[in-house]
């Protein structure tokens, strides 16, 4: 009697096992979305000249900083983006590059932190601001922050 059990709950157990086989097939993937990164460039120019916008690359990178321990005087401010700037066989002693950006409102308070070689922290206010438009200036490219006033 206890091998006709046994063998009705391998019976059970393998019919279970079945059907949540059958069941994993009908089921739809749930994959995390590929990070895009809501900062573009419309305009690159290299020491005073517009070059084409393809050269310049712009990437999410994970590389963070709390703002204060940057500059004090930035202790209300967020991140509201960070990007890694790269431009492809293109030498300059100066970039500018007007970056556009979803969420920036004309005249909205914005620095940047750039990650210069040496590792430190650069804050530089954008030479413009406008609708969905910040446009800075650069002596090198690197790691990019995004500041805004904390809401």
């Amino acid at each position: 009697m206890e091998v006709t059990n046994m063998k009705n709950i391998k019976r059970i157990g393998s019919l279970v096992l079945a059907f949540a086989l059958m069941l994993s097939f009908t089921m739809s993937a749930f994959a995390a979305p590929s990070p895009t990164v809501n900062v573009k460039a419309s305009k690159v120019m290299v020491n005073g000249k517009s070059i084409d916008i393809s050269k310049l690359k712009i990437t999410k990178t994970k590389v963070t900083v709390d703002p204060a321990t940057v500059d004090p005087s930035l202790k209300n401010m967020a991140i509201a983006y960070a990007v890694d700037v790269s431009l492809d066989g293109v030498d300059f002693d100066e970039v500018s590059i007007t970056f556009a950006i979803p969420s920036i409102q004309k005249d909205e308070n914005v620095k940047v932190l750039h990650l210069q070689k040496d590792d430190k922290w650069e804050v530089l206010t954008p030479d413009s601001v406008e609708d969905q438009e910040v446009t800075v200036t650069f002596k090198s490219l690197s790691p990019v922050l995004f500041l805004v006033d904390k809401k």
